[in-house]
């Protein structure tokens, strides 16, 4: 089921009570609903000369027939109105659904897209999949100028790729990815994650997958027994300027982070 818009639609029509119009021929002048697809909703106005009604209706090429769906408003203060005699109807642009400049704008789809008058690959989507039922969430976005950060009030997101945040920011119940690895010789990245528990049976000799400057993880390796760690596959500029000593017994704790090109590490403890 899909809204469909079309110009210049316009017919006489016999209300079935309140729910529903059989569609008639068309208005000099004007098209039939016929332009429609069978299923599909529109938006709809229809008057008997003194009574009126808008709303959403689901067409069906049956009749052919226009349910009235969902009433926007009427003369009926609201609610479905009992038409007399032989009232038109037309598809509609209801001002409760309309976009205009200087005014309001609001969906009730899955979500919506603002597209550049000029430049039509320039596009923003707006997904509205994970906003719970009944909650209205307050943005502000940003001043023309850059200068202020748009807010995000009271949600709940995931999010995926580089984000970048500027001025004062924050954030409240961050939760970050905890990865886990067995192998002798894992690949030790903060693309997956920013915490790492490593168990290893065999001497290990991990690796530096994909890091960016500024990027850091920290590692929690667990019952290494005997095993020794070679780090000359992953070249860590150690704090003190020497690799930790793993604990036999104890979960050891290091922290690694990048600056520039250099990957630096520390020992934070055992526990």
């Amino acid at each position: 089921m899909a809204l469909q818009l079309f110009d210049r639609v316009q017919v006489t029509a016999t209300a079935n009570t309140t729910v529903s119009f059989t569609l008639g021929s068309a208005v000099a002048g004007y098209q039939s609903f016929s332009v429609m697809t069978n299923g599909n909703t529109t938006y709809y106005g229809s008057s008997d000369g003194t009574n009126w009604e808008v709303g959403i209706g689901t067409y069906s090429t049956t009749g052919p027939t226009l349910t009235r769906t969902t009433i926007l408003s009427s003369s009926n203060s609201g609610s479905a109105v009992t038409f007399t005699g032989t009232p038109t109807v037309w598809i509609d642009y209801p001002s409760s659904k309309s976009v205009y400049q200087n005014g309001p704008f609001t969906t009730t789809g899955a979500g919506f897209t603002l597209q550049d008058a000029t430049d039509t690959t320039k596009q923003a989507n707006f997904s509205l999949a994970n906003l719970t039922t009944g909650t209205t969430y307050a943005y502000t976005l940003p001043a023309v100028s850059g200068a202020a950060l748009a807010t995000l009030g009271n949600i709940s997101q995931t999010f995926a790729g580089a984000i970048t945040l500027n001025g004062a920011t924050t954030i409240v119940g961050l939760t970050e990815t905890v990865t886990s690895s067995i192998s002798a010789t894992p690949v030790i990245t903060p693309t997956t994650g920013t915490f790492l528990t490593w168990s290893y049976s065999s001497s290990a000799t991990p690796t530096a997958g994909t890091w960016a400057s500024g990027q850091g993880i920290t590692l929690h390796i667990s019952n290494p027994g005997a095993n020794t760690i070679t780090w000359t596959s992953m070249p860590v500029t150690w704090v003190g300027g020497v690799a930790p000593t793993i604990s036999s017994t104890l979960t050891t704790i290091i922290e690694l982070w990048k600056v520039g090109s250099t990957i630096y590490g520390a020992y934070v403890g055992t526990a």
